[in-house]
């Protein structure tokens, strides 16, 4: 009887930790959000590839600009869609040929 008790006991706590698991990924995903775009060039280039680089401000101190760094990227041939999915903060988007 108590090998089928502390059974029982080690289920239900294992199934609380999958569901506390499930309610954190939850909780990631309503915090996050998705950036998305088309982009194109009208340069004349060699090289088709356009890459989008989306980048995050990291915090210097109180009063000083956040300094920016690269925080992912995408390739794109040719131009096209793009898109990042992102936590919340500020950032910003630019792309080179």
């Amino acid at each position: 009887m108590r090998l089928a008790i502390t059974v029982l006991l080690c289920s239900l706590t294992v199934s609380a930790c999958i569901f506390r698991d499930v309610r954190e990924q939850q909780a990631m995903l309503d915090a996050s959000c998705r950036i998305e775009g088309t982009v194109a060039s009208d340069a004349d280039s060699e090289l088709p590839s356009l890459i989008i680089v989306l980048l995050v401000g990291e915090p210097v101190g109180a009063g000083v600009e956040p300094r920016p760094h690269i925080d992912d990227y995408f390739v794109v041939e040719r131009g096209g869609r793009f898109g990042f999915v992102v936590g919340s903060g500020n950032y910003r988007v630019a792309a080179h040929a």
